[in-house]
């Protein structure tokens, strides 16, 4: 298990410069990710959120749309959807 958690942080950090490259060639950048994923807790993601201020989450459920589950979701975006 702390391999497979290991290789999971690993993609996420990479994930995080493929994100930041965007943002700083002035790219429209959005993601999302379920709202409780641990991704979110890692320190690379906190630097990135301190570097680039215009990075806005909102969340969705997705029973509000009409689905039988609710799958709360996060979104972050640095769009005018940033914070919707």
């Amino acid at each position: 298990m702390q391999a497979k958690v290991t290789a999971g942080n690993q993609m996420a950090i990479w994930f995080f410069s493929i994100i930041e490259a965007a943002l700083h060639e002035g790219l429209a950048a959005w993601f999302e990710n379920p709202h409780a994923s641990w991704m979110f807790r890692l320190p690379e993601w906190k630097l990135v959120l301190e570097r680039w201020s215009e990075l806005r989450p909102w969340i969705v459920d997705y029973c509000r749309y009409g689905t039988k589950w609710r799958k709360r979701t996060k979104f972050i975006s640095n769009t005018v959807l940033g914070g919707f």
